[in-house]
C-alpha cells in the first residue's frame, strides 16, 4: 500500500507544480487517480500528510 501511495503522490507532483514555502498556512489539494480519492495537505514546515480513501 505504501508503494502505491508513493506512486500516486509522484503522479500528483507530475500533474501539478507544488511549491512549499515558509508560511504557516497549509495548502489543501485533492486529486482523483485510478479510482482512489486522495487528499494531500502540504504545510509550510515541509511536512506532507497523505490521506488515502479507497472506494
Amino acid at each position: 500500500m505504501k508503494v502505491k501511495v508513493l506512486k500516486i503522490f509522484e503522479r500528483l507532483i507530475e500533474g501539478k507544480r507544488i511549491a512549499i514555502n515558509n508560511s504557516l498556512a497549509c495548502t489543501n489539494m485533492s486529486s482523483y487517480y485510478d479510482g482512489e480519492s486522495i487528499s494531500v495537505v502540504i504545510c509550510g514546515t515541509g511536512s506532507i500528510i497523505l490521506k488515502l480513501d479507497i472506494n
